[in-house]
């Protein structure tokens, strides 16, 4: 199950031969052995998984995925990095799928990194503000917005967060891919994508890609769908993505599910948001 997170050939890969930490591989061991046993489903978590393949390969970045700041990682002439951060949009499958390519982390000084790890975090308000737009449409406010990638040298690897044009906000990459662990995908629907909703959608209201509405003094959001409005700019959603997850660490009793409309119209996307109980729409 592990390898076949691996995009290239299983050929083409240098698999790890040697003595395993049965103590530290217990998690996923433990998970399986009940599905085999029960034969009912059982979940764990992404970073348990990738844990998990990554030992395969020699890569032990246990802490590193625990603490979610893993992004990359070299050894033994091998580089392994989530193929998700090279398309910079949600792939409909595979999006947990890692590249494993001969080479190594190193930067025009010829120096090698081991490891390619997150920045800190920081979120401000974003200056468009657009919380009183009237929600009725699949519409784009920041088409003009792309992502950045900002990198910093440290002492033993490499910081890399994600920015983007229309803002100061340094986010986690690797946070991106926690909340893909939880969203579903609307393909489309009987509609044309820009049809207006015939409905008042009196439960939503459009948010910025990394603006934080979940503060205490904006409770009154806490309840409502947060919509997106960045249809036709994919490098956007793993920016808004990896704000998602930020949220959820800021309240505690909030867990909830996102989905993203690929192209479907406004209303049965919310329709389906609420059949799933989805707290966030990514247009």
């Amino acid at each position: 199950m592990a390898l076949s997170l691996f995009h290239r050939s299983l050929d083409d890969i240098m698999l790890w031969s040697g003595p395993w930490d049965d103590t530290t591989n217990e998690p996923l061991s433990r998970v399986v052995r009940e599905i085999l046993v029960t034969g009912k489903p059982k979940t764990c978590s992404m970073e348990i998984i990738l844990d998990w393949a990554l030992r395969l390969v020699r890569h032990v970045v246990t802490d590193m995925l625990n603490s979610s700041q893993w992004l990359a990682s070299c050894f033994k002439g091998q580089v392994v990095f989530p193929k998700v951060f090279e398309h910079h949009d949600v792939l409909d499958d595979g999006w947990l799928e890692l590249y494993c390519i001969p080479g190594v982390l190193i930067n025009e000084k010829n120096r090698i990194y081991p490891l390619i790890s997150t920045l800190g975090t920081s979120v401000w308000r974003c200056e468009l503000d657009v919380n009183e737009e009237p929600v009725k449409a699949v519409v784009n406010f920041f088409d003009s917005d792309t992502i950045t990638w900002v990198v910093e040298e440290q002492k033993d690897r490499l910081g890399v967060a994600l920015g983007w044009s229309g803002g100061n906000d340094l986010l986690s990459p690797f946070e991106a891919l926690l909340a893909l662990g939880r969203t579903s995908i609307i393909l489309c629907c009987d509609h044309e994508q820009q049809r207006p909703s015939p409905y008042e959608e009196a439960d939503t209201y459009y948010q910025g890609p990394t603006d934080d509405n979940l503060r205490e003094s904006d409770g009154e959001n806490n309840e409502k769908i947060a919509i997106f409005p960045i249809s036709g700019s994919p490098d956007l959603r793993l920016l808004a993505l990896s704000s998602i997850t930020w949220r959820i660490h800021q309240d505690d009793s909030r867990n909830p599910l996102v989905l993203l409309n690929r192209r479907s119209c406004l209303a049965c996307s919310l329709i389906e948001c609420r059949k799933q109980n989805c707290k966030y729409l990514l247009l």
